[in-house]
Formats: C-alpha cells, structure tokens, sequence
C-alpha cells in the first residue's frame, strides 16, 4: 500500500511539474509577441493628460472621436470584417475605437493573439484603441470589483506604455455611496500605476464629482485619468476642472463639440440611413480633425 502511494504522489509532482513547464513556457511565448507590438507602438504619438485636456509628445491639443465597436468574436462572427471596419473608421476621419473586451473572450491566446493583431491594425490606421471591460461594477460588489481588477492586472500586464492603447475597466459603479465609488476607482488606476503603466485609464460615471462634499468633488490622485461621461450628463459635471469624453455619443444630438471634449459614437455603420450614424457622423468627424488636426503616426522623430 504504502509502494502505490508513493507511486500516485510521484505521478501527481511529476504532472505538476509538466503542467508548470507548459505554463511558464506559454507565459515566454505569450510574452514574446509583446516586444514585436511595443517597438511597433514606439513610433506612435505619446498622449498625456494636461490639466483639462490631453496632448501628444508637440504640445497640440488632442480631441479624439470615432466609435464603440461589438466584441473581438462578435465581429469575427459578422459579415463585416475587422480589418475592413478599422479602414472604414480611419477613412471616415475617426481617430478612437472603444473596444469591449469580454471575460468570455479571454483564453491563454487571445490576449497576445488577436488582441494584439488588433490594435496593431488600428494603431497603422492612426486609431487610439480604448479597451473596455464594459461590465458594471454593482451588487456583489467586492467580487465585481476583484474581477474588474483581474482584467485590468491582465491587459495592463500585456499593454502597459503602449501609447495607443487606454484601459477602461468598468462601465459605471453602482451600489455604493459616492465616497466608495471614488475609492474603487483609485484603486484601478492605483493597479495600473503599480505596473508602471503611463497609459491613459477612462473612469466612467465619476458620480462624486456631483457631491456636495467638496472634498470628493476632486479628480483621481495620479496622472492620465480621462473621465467617461453620457451626454445627457454633460450639465453635472465640472467640465473645465478635469478631462472628460462622451463614451455614448449620439451624434444627431449635438453639432459641434464646442468644449472640445472628445466623443464616441454608440456605433458606426457606413451603410447606415439612422441619422446619427453614417454619413452625418462622417461630416462630423471631418468637421473635428479639421479643428483639432491629429495623427497618431506623426511623433516617431520626437524623443519620448
């Protein structure tokens, strides 16, 4: 009896030890695939924020615009393809894409995979690529927010300095007083600086900036937080005090961007007849580059 135990239990290290073989190995793999991108995206413009608004590596102010798009495997699944819908959108005159990444989506391959390929088409095209988890952080809300945290601690790991990539863990969080909700959302950004990621964090539906207490109505500490609003909000929030962008933008609701505030569309469709898709949002876009003239491409003689 006591020879078959030590048999089994010889078994299991040496499965252990194959299995954490095979693990490091895919981590090196994975890994690899990173410095192909990063050297790639060094010669991206470098985008920080500046008091109220963001600015490349030249000091120009930087208003983004462009669209949400589905899923990685949403689009894979339609008869519009990606690389052609990343055309369209840079073609068009947009200069952002907000992609929802979902849990579901996250296999040992698909963050160095087709994640990568995807910002790296989008990052040619000039496109800024915001990530987001589009999930709301509400009840329960500790385990929603553990979970917002491991997708951060995942992306940010693959990603961080990448100048064409924001991180955008949650869509809102609900459930908790203003005060907590502020503190959850340090704790995010808290993450990705602790990874020494410079990249721009999207905090949306910053409920405490509306407080009347004014020691909540005050930005994140730490710098490169951009804040996410819906339009319909635009009159409760201190627009000057800290950079805002409309993530849900309806574009047959407002003519210009007169704040420069920075806009994404819910969706872009070329073939579309909706009026706040199509060939308005088209006129839209090219009406903002020509105000605020912008090419993502156009640092890569400028020292970082």
């Amino acid at each position: 009896m006591k020879y078959v135990i030590q048999r089994a239990l010889s078994a299991a290290w040496i499965g252990l030890l194959l299995l954490s073989g095979c693990t490091a190995r895919w981590a090196n793999e994975a890994r690899s695939i990173v410095p192909a991108i990063t050297s790639e995206a060094a010669q991206l413009c470098r985008l920080d924020v500046d008091g109220a608004v963001i600015r490349d590596q030249t000091g120009r102010q930087v208003v983004l615009h462009g669209a949400n798009l589905p899923s990685l495997s949403e689009m894979s699944a339609s008869t519009y393809p990606v690389a052609q819908r990343l055309r369209d959108l840079a073609e068009a005159g947009a200069t952002v894409v907000r992609l929802r990444v979902d849990d579901s989506e996250i296999t040992p391959t698909f963050v160095p995979g087709p994640l990568i390929d995807f910002i790296r088409q989008a990052n040619r095209l000039g496109l800024v690529v915001i990530l987001s988890r589009g999930d709301v952080v509400q009840t329960p809300v500790n385990r929603r927010v553990n979970d917002a945290e491991s997708w951060l601690r995942l992306m940010v790991d693959y990603l961080k300095n990448n100048p064409g990539v924001w991180f955008d863990p949650v869509d809102a969080i609900r459930d908790v007083s203003p005060r907590r909700q502020r503190a959850i959302a340090q704790r995010f950004v808290d993450v990705a600086r602790g990874y020494n990621a410079h990249n721009i964090i999207v905090v949306n539906r910053p409920e405490w900036f509306t407080d009347n207490d004014p020691e909540l109505r005050r930005p994140l500490s730490g710098k490169n937080v951009v804040y996410g609003i819906d339009i319909e909000d635009m009159n409760r929030y201190p627009l000057g005090n800290a950079p805002f962008l409309l993530t849900r933008w309806q574009s047959s609701r407002v003519a210009e961007d007169e704040l420069g505030i920075g806009v994404i569309a819910a969706e872009y469709d070329p073939h579309s007849t909706n009026p706040s898709n199509g060939a308005v949002l088209r006129r839209y876009w090219q009406r903002q580059a020509a105000r605020y003239p912008f090419d993502l491409r156009d640092c890569h003689s400028i020292s970082p």
